[in-house]
């Protein structure tokens, strides 16, 4: 992994609104007589059993995320399900809920570490995007943030901790009704992940 910082100059990016990563998750499902269609279809499955997780529609988005782990793509499918099923609303939740995936080798210690892992990736390489990840790192971010008392905070690479730390907690996970929907016999879930 090269971090890239030679001749950079810093690029503040507003956190504010920020949109992260979408990844459209396929599942195959277990059940008969679902109708294609978008969300207002989608409410007939009410159990993660009733869905089996496929593939990421964007191969190079799956591929790039095996630089989080090997299992993480396992992991993202079974928090898109949480999100859309259970309504979880940040990893934080995610990792508070019963059940997750379950794996008995991955305590939630470790399930928190990869998360953080991906935060850390998502603010400083482009794994989300739709071009092959090299596994540089771009450490001449600052990320600004107008806060609740409306003035702004600046977290650089030096308060990473303090920034994967809040939004473990903050980052929005949601949906997209848009995108989403059941496509020959096929379950369409556009996870958005944003600021």
């Amino acid at each position: 992994m090269e971090i890239q910082n030679i001749g950079r100059q810093t690029e503040y990016i507003k956190l504010n609104n920020k949109v992260f990563a979408k990844y459209t998750l396929i599942y195959s499902l277990r059940v008969q007589h679902v109708p294609d269609g978008y969300i207002s279809h989608i409410n007939l499955l009410k159990y993660k059993n009733q869905l089996v997780f496929s593939n990421i529609e964007n191969k190079i988005q799956q591929q790039n995320l095996i630089f989080v782990d090997s299992f993480f793509l396992d992991l993202l499918a079974d928090l898109t399900l949480e999100v859309f099923i259970n309504k979880v609303r940040s990893f934080n939740e995610y990792l508070e809920s019963e059940p997750k995936i379950n794996l008995p080798r991955f305590d939630h210690d470790y399930l928190k570490y990869k998360f953080l892992n991906f935060i850390n990736l998502l603010l400083y390489s482009e794994i989300a995007s739709n071009r092959v990840y090299t596994g540089d790192l771009n450490n001449y971010k600052v990320y600004c943030l107008k806060n609740k008392l409306n003035t702004l905070e600046f977290f650089s690479i030096y308060e990473q901790t303090s920034l994967q730390l809040k939004l473990l907690e903050e980052l929005k996970l949601e949906i997209d009704s848009k995108k989403s929907g059941i496509f020959n016999s096929e379950l369409k879930l556009v996870l958005k992940i944003s600021y």
